[in-house]
């Protein structure tokens, strides 16, 4: 959902490729970000607090670590 948000917020999106990251969107397994799950938690603030990345960035990064996934 972030990386949604992020490129669906684009100033300059056009129609093409909001179609585009759509039908992209439809053929990946999308995450949940659960308020429960301490690990994800955890790996979040090690990584801002490490790396120094935006919020967004550590979530996505946390998750895609904590659930063995490619980005």
């Amino acid at each position: 959902m972030i990386s949604e948000l992020e490129f669906k917020s684009f100033t300059n999106l056009s129609g093409s490729d909001s179609n585009l990251f759509d039908s992209f969107a439809s053929m990946i397994h999308v995450l949940d970000v659960e308020s429960s799950n301490t690990s994800l938690k955890n790996k979040i603030i090690e990584i801002r607090n490490t790396y120094r990345l935006k919020l967004p960035d550590a979530i996505i990064a946390a998750s895609a670590l904590i659930n063995n996934a490619i980005l």
